[in-house]
């Protein structure tokens, strides 16, 4: 997703959950003390808040 991405009800590429992206907006992401990069192709999504900071922290969710 990019910056000039609109508000969607994503699923989770690790997971499968589903939950809410708005880049353009009031993101949760925004408010994680961490980032991660963004995925690369296409097909893959952003992660749910569980498994982002799982990620972050290095572990599987």
């Amino acid at each position: 997703m990019t910056a000039n991405s609109q508000a969607a009800e994503l699923r989770c590429s690790r997971c499968g959950a589903a939950f809410g992206c708005n880049p353009a907006g009031d993101c949760w992401c925004k408010e994680e003390s961490f980032r991660v990069p963004m995925p690369v192709s296409d097909a893959a999504t952003c992660l749910c808040p569980k498994c982002l900071r799982a990620a972050a922290a290095g572990q599987k969710p």
